[in-house]
């Protein structure tokens, strides 16, 4: 439901997030500007923390608020790394038994996020020209 607080819930789990993102980051490129460690860290740690969010949430043990969820899942996560919403949801499905949908799901965020980077990438160089 969109309500002034969830609002202002999800702004300041996206602003520690994207703030995390960035600090880590940039800690790595420090350490080696060769390859982007700070993105992959970032991608892992975001895919532990859905899933452990994931299991807390089907879990009988656990009650977790729609606060938490949206601080957390779609604030913090959601700035941190979309990464771990694509493995929550390619999970979900393995988990389902759709494996077949699952690996197309997988190829084809994929190969779309860098044929469309490849795009992007392209009509802004042809617009400069």
């Amino acid at each position: 439901m969109f309500t002034l607080s969830n609002f202002i819930l999800v702004g300041i789990g996206a602003a520690i997030g994207a703030w995390l993102r960035w600090l880590i980051t940039y800690f790595f490129t420090i350490a080696d500007p060769t390859l982007p460690h700070g993105t992959l860290a970032v991608n892992l740690i975001g895919g532990l923390i859905i899933g452990m969010s994931f299991a807390a949430i089907q879990s009988t043990a656990f009650e977790i608020s729609e606060e938490i969820k949206l601080i957390l899942n779609v604030g913090f996560l959601g700035a941190f790394t979309t990464f771990s919403t694509y493995s929550v949801e390619l999970l979900n499905l393995f988990l389902k038994g759709e494996v077949a949908l699952g690996i197309f799901f997988a190829v084809l965020n994929v190969i779309g996020a860098l044929l469309f980077c490849f795009i992007g990438w392209y009509l802004f160089n042809l617009f400069l020209k």
